[in-house]
């Protein structure tokens, strides 16, 4: 009898045993699942102990922060928010101790190489078990927009009283959103900028940037002239610089997405797809510094490509920025180019505009003309030759719309 009780006992607290061991494994394997979530996710996720510190976060954190996981877990969280942000950051932190949850709440964190972003939290408390759980996500681009159609509404305001001065100082922040062509001299010293804006500000744009080894140039063409054009080449600048040096989008054609989802987001297109067709015409292309290689992608404007006295053609994506287009494909062209070619971007201002002894559109073809006879001036002598062009051909006749010519001798 006693041998028997003894077998069950060991049965007992062999099953005992083997439940225990069973839940520690399932155990083990939801923290696995949760650990791969983190490293796998391209959310900002991450929990904070009620201590200020963080316990786990997601491997994007590290990606837009520039710090190692184990520098960002090593303090409190709030030595990385920007000091004039701490104040409100510490009492948000108090509202989730006391079990308050905390929605779209934004603030600022200083990054490892010293640039400032803007993060939106939600956070909810688990009192309990001290922990903080938060989703965030990066709206540095809104906020720079956000804060430049702000300075571009007050100048809107002034606009009624004071025109003339108003128009002049919207000028000077597009200006100050602009490219230094000094330094685009220093890349090409054989290159010119041609612009001409219908009403003081303009809604084409140039810009252009250098990676590493590779050279970002962009001429756009956004809906519209004047103070419409100029807002929404705003979006476009704000959007191609901070998609290169935030987002490190290095293809042109990821460039145009990257322009259409904003374009679509800002405006609010998504909810409202038919409320505007306010969009932007864009010639992007990436040169190689070290292979000459160059990627080009379009959207309603082709580039143009000179060597010697023959002129290649680089043709557009038929694709609509800000048309909710998403899910179409975006067509990449390469070209290997040799020193000395030209190079043209431009938008149609040049070839819309009409004149002439007939009062009609300069057009492509005599634009390509054009252009092909003066590939081999300077900088200089082309960019004098499509100023005296153009004012010939205009006259007396308005100015149809914005104008811009880029040149650039490889």
């Amino acid at each position: 009898m006693e041998e028997k009780l003894s077998v069950l006992r060991f049965y007992r607290g062999f099953n005992f045993y083997k439940e225990t061991l069973s839940e520690k494994i399932n155990e083990i394997k939801q923290l696995e699942k949760i650990q791969l979530f983190f490293e796998l996710s391209l959310d900002l996720v991450c929990i904070i102990g009620m201590d200020g510190y963080l316990k786990k976060i997601s491997y994007s954190f590290t990606t837009l922060l520039g710090y190692s996981s184990e520098e960002l877990l090593a303090i409190p969280h709030i030595c990385f928010v920007y000091e004039e942000d701490r104040e409100l950051t510490l009492r948000k932190m108090n509202d989730l101790k006391n079990g308050i949850s905390v929605v779209n709440f934004e603030n600022r964190y200083i990054c490892k190489n010293g640039d400032l972003i803007w993060i939106s939290w939600r956070s909810v408390p688990v009192v309990e078990s001290g922990l903080i759980y938060s989703t965030a996500r990066d709206v540095t681009d809104q906020k720079f927009t956000s804060q430049i159609l702000n300075e571009y509404g007050k100048s809107l305001q002034k606009y009624k009283d004071e025109n003339e001065k108003s128009l002049r100082y919207a000028l000077q922040l597009q200006n100050s959103l602009l490219p230094s062509l000094t330094k685009l001299k220093t890349i090409f010293p054989s290159s010119f900028v041609f612009q001409s804006a219908k009403h003081v500000v303009s809604g084409d744009f140039f810009w252009f940037n250098i990676n590493e080894n590779k050279i970002y140039l962009t001429a756009a063409d956004c809906t519209g002239h004047g103070i419409p054009g100029a807002l929404l080449s705003i979006i476009g600048l704000q959007t191609l610089k901070n998609a290169v040096r935030y987002k490190k989008i290095i293809s042109t054609s990821g460039l145009i997405k990257e322009l259409d989802k904003n374009f679509n987001t800002l405006l609010n297109k998504e909810e409202q797809p038919n409320k505007s067709t306010d969009g932007m015409d864009v010639a992007v292309c990436i040169i190689d510094q070290q292979t000459l290689i160059l990627e080009y992608s379009g959207v309603q404007n082709p580039i143009y490509i000179v060597r010697g006295k023959n002129l290649v053609v680089l043709s557009p994506n038929k694709y609509e920025i800000g048309s909710n287009q998403q899910d179409d494909e975006i067509e990449t062209n390469t070209y290997q180019l040799e020193k000395n070619d030209m190079l043209y971007l431009f938008s149609d201002g040049f070839t819309d505009q009409f004149g002439g002894p007939h009062d009609k559109k300069f057009g492509h073809s005599r634009f390509r003309e054009l252009l092909n006879s003066i590939s081999s001036f300077t900088a200089e002598g082309q960019y004098n030759t499509l100023e005296k062009t153009l004012l010939d051909w205009q006259k007396h006749t308005e100015q149809t719309d914005d104008i811009i010519v880029v040149g650039i001798r490889i």
